[in-house]
């Protein structure tokens, strides 16, 4: 899927908002699957401030693909919800957003810290 950047920022808003507002899981396939921590590639910078994400993923990426992606982006999955393509996922890197790909990571509180327009 190529989108244009800013529908690629529409797409992402939107992925945002249903996983803010998703009401509770009623049926199996709606729960968050439980993903396991992969291990980063050592280029990986764990010196930063660690910072929540949401990653967008496209349609049908399972919960290990999604934890195996951001594990090697040096990151940790902390919930996947896989009907919506969305990822929760920390990482204390500060390139993270750039190795998952930055029109696919978010993270609001990187726009709280001083001075550091490198994070998205």
């Amino acid at each position: 899927m190529s989108l244009r950047p800013p529908q690629r920022v529409v797409a992402l808003t939107a992925a945002i908002i249903a996983a803010a507002v998703a009401p509770p899981a009623t049926s199996a396939s709606a729960v968050p699957i439980p993903v396991q921590l992969v291990p980063g590639p050592s280029a990986c910078s764990p010196e930063g401030v660690a910072l929540r994400y949401v990653v967008l993923f496209p349609p049908g990426t399972s919960g290990p693909a999604a934890a195996a992606e951001v594990g090697a982006s040096c990151g940790a999955t902390a919930s996947y919800y896989q009907e919506i393509g969305v990822a929760v996922t920390t990482s204390a890197d500060p390139a993270f957003a750039d190795r998952v790909g930055p029109d696919r990571a978010y993270s609001a509180e990187s726009e709280a810290l001083p001075g550091d327009d490198t994070r998205t």
